[in-house]
């Protein structure tokens, strides 16, 4: 007869053909009185890497079963409706360093490209269930959760890493060119100002997450080309724009296509000035 090492004199019963318990079920919570031996045992057992191993392939497998997963999910939602079982587990898990490790494995883990695959899968066979697809469009536009959504993109958005690689990634799947009135900017630098100036309007070129249209070659120069119906709603004609370049050592110009077509001229005469001012 095997007795609980809890010291409560109880017999421990054992529930499978391998599994010698040591202990009645949550009795292993009761500070119990191991002896020397018996902790040195399970210190060696513990630190053999080959049963560890093999221990944990085990439980993968185990764990895998879908009879396991449904016990599991029954066992934490019981677990959950504890009330002190439900604080301690909230108090733990809101410690930022605990918060850190659950966000990094749980990234970790979404990020499998099995568990991307399934996700996706799932995710299609929803949308094109009508009544889940309902569910859905009314779930994800109420106004909390737009409030929700809308406050973590722009959390999101400040992120310089975050914006600028997504500006890239729209850059790249959309065939940018120069539209009429910028090539035309560019045939006036060409001719006037040739091997100074190159477009990168494309997206070739970021400066903390914002493409400028014209960049010198050869110095920190910028020239901004503003329509004048996309850019007509601006206050600050392009104040903010300058104030952003300025900041990692560029200076700007901002030329209006009115500007453009009404004299060749002095739109020359202005990028000349603009490059002498800046190089003096």
């Amino acid at each position: 007869m095997q007795l609980c090492l809890c010291g409560c004199g109880g017999e421990v019963v054992q529930t499978g053909k391998w599994w010698k318990p040591k202990f009645i079920n949550g009795h292993n919570r009761r500070n119990a009185k191991w002896t020397s031996e018996q902790r040195k045992k399970v210190e060696n057992t513990w630190s053999d890497e080959k049963f560890v191993s093999e221990f944990s392939e085990l439980m993968e497998r185990v764990m895998s079963t879908p009879s396991a997963k449904v016990n599991t999910s029954r066992a934490s939602k019981k677990r959950w409706l504890d009330p002190i079982i439900r604080k301690k587990t909230l108090d733990a898990s809101n410690q930022p360093e605990v918060k850190e490790r659950l966000s990094n494995s749980l990234k970790i883990a979404l990020n499998q490209p099995d568990v991307l695959a399934n996700n996706r899968l799932r995710m299609i066979q929803r949308w094109l269930d009508p009544n889940e697809r309902e569910k859905l469009i009314v779930s994800k536009n109420t106004p909390e959760v737009l409030a929700i959504l809308s406050s973590k993109a722009k959390k999101r958005w400040q992120d310089p890493v975050f914006r600028e690689n997504t500006i890239k990634a729209i850059f790249e799947s959309r065939d940018f060119n120069p539209n009429n009135t910028e090539m035309f900017l560019n045939y006036i630098l060409q001719q006037n100002f040739p091997n100074m100036w190159r477009f990168v309007g494309d997206g070739q070129i970021f400066i903390a997450g914002k493409v400028p249209d014209f960049i010198n070659i050869d110095k920190k120069l910028i020239i901004e080309m503003y329509g004048d119906f996309y850019h007509k709603q601006e206050t600050d004609s392009g104040k903010a724009r300058k104030e952003h370049f300025k900041k990692y050592g560029y200076s700007t110009l901002i030329i209006w296509e009115h500007e453009l077509y009404n004299n060749y001229d002095c739109i020359v005469e202005k990028i000349r000035d603009f490059i002498q001012e800046e190089v003096k």
